[in-house]
């Protein structure tokens, strides 16, 4: 059912935080490390795409305080989900 699964989804995730146990390396049981952006923040809004066995993030944003960063992530169905991300993408500071 997992590769067949087609769709799009839209989240918003308000004072969060991401376990490094959370996280493994496609294709390996070893864990792969967070996003620094992921250990901590107050607010996490994102689109993904599910296709393929697969969930990939899309346009999102992390924020925290007046920091913002981007993450790129895709999370491979399966027993356990393997996460897999590439460097995040710092933006512009909020101007208060």
């Amino acid at each position: 059912m997992a590769s067949s699964a087609k769709g799009a989804l839209r989240f918003e995730w308000f004072r969060g935080a991401v376990a490094q146990k959370a996280a493994y390396a496609e294709g390996s049981s070893k864990a792969e490390p967070i996003p620094p952006a992921l250990a901590h923040f107050d607010r996490w809004t994102a689109a993904a795409t599910i296709a393929n066995g697969a969930m990939t993030l899309q346009q999102n944003q992390v924020l925290l305080d007046d920091r913002k960063r981007t993450v790129v992530a895709k999370l491979t169905f399966g027993n356990p989900p393997k996460a897999s991300f590439a460097a995040s993408r710092q933006m512009q500071a909020k101007a208060r």
